[in-house]
């Protein structure tokens, strides 16, 4: 048993994006390691942390760090294949200079997290008739998993206009329509955690003043004009904040702006100008976050 998932499905497949190497751990037969039993450690939920201090009358306390710990993650499988090509793959794959991406489909379910090699690989062999097991350990600084794939939104929504074959029955014939633009958009995280987004705010047909992007009282002002045909792109992810304009980074946004995140469910995000709002469309994209897989 692995966690409990040992009898089901898995896939975990280790990149190196900086030079294209990769590890590949599955039942399969192209796969370099095959996962042995309790083989997964720290893929389930992370640590943990809550400190307080007492209140002045000594009963009691109250919270002062309140946070998810770094994940420590650590794999044990059996290599498959030969012996001496998957071990220098290995050795390659663990250098700690670099981050790894770490895709793993369990029970159906495929996520994503960024790893950093924290030791090196442990080979055992127990004698000359078994297969060599390895050990590889790896630290997740950012404990959340996300999506393989990013979550697009348009702003802009649907109209009828006409139901074929004519009734009166809600649900019955084919209904033919036409997009148009809109001003707010209904973004749904299906996440476990808030997380950020990019966004592309396009002038269209004319020029726009000033354009904002507003989630209740949060909001990102531009203080620019865009002009038919240019596009500013806004990223509101944590310690990845910025913001370019036609693919130059600029810093001309309000001194108020909150870079604001998406919280878990539905997020209504609008947009706005100070002048040539009816030129104005936006798009969004975000990857949702979750504590497990």
């Amino acid at each position: 048993m692995t966690n409990g998932i040992w009898d089901s499905a898995y896939t975990i497949r280790i990149t190196d994006r900086e030079n294209g190497r990769y590890l590949l751990i599955s039942p399969g037969e192209k796969a370099h390691l095959r996962l042995l039993e309790e083989g997964l450690e720290g893929f389930g939920a992370t640590e943990l942390f809550v400190e307080t201090e007492p209140y002045a009358d000594g009963t009691g306390g109250h919270p002062v760090t309140r946070r998810f710990g770094e994940r420590y993650m650590g794999i044990t499988a059996e290599i498959h294949g030969i012996e001496g090509e998957v071990r220098r793959r290995v050795c390659a794959l663990m250098n700690p200079l670099h981050t790894l991406e770490m895709e793993v489909t369990l029970d159906g379910v495929t996520r994503c997290i960024d790893v950093i090699p924290c030791g090196k690989p442990e080979f055992r062999q127990v004698n000359f008739f078994t297969p060599t097991e390895v050990y590889l350990p790896f630290l997740a600084p950012d404990p959340f998993y996300r999506d393989a794939r990013a979550v697009q939104v348009q702003f802009h929504q649907s109209l009828p206009l006409l139901t074929f074959p004519m009734n009166f029955l809600r649900g019955a014939g084919m209904t033919t329509g036409y997009y148009r633009t809109t001003d707010t958009a209904k973004v749904i995280n299906p996440g476990d955690a808030s997380c950020g987004f990019d966004a592309w705010l396009t002038a269209s047909g004319g020029t726009v003043e000033n354009p904002v992007l507003r989630m209740g009282d949060a909001f990102i002002r531009l203080q620019t004009v865009l002009t038919d045909g240019q596009e500013a792109r806004i990223d509101t992810r944590p310690r990845q904040r910025n913001l370019w304009i036609n693919g130059e980074r600029r810093f001309t946004f309000h001194r108020d702006s909150n870079f604001f995140l998406l919280g878990v469910g539905e997020n209504a995000v609008s947009i706005a100008a100070d002048s040539g709002a009816e030129y104005l469309s936006a798009r969004l994209a975000f990857t949702p976050l979750y504590y497990g897989i």
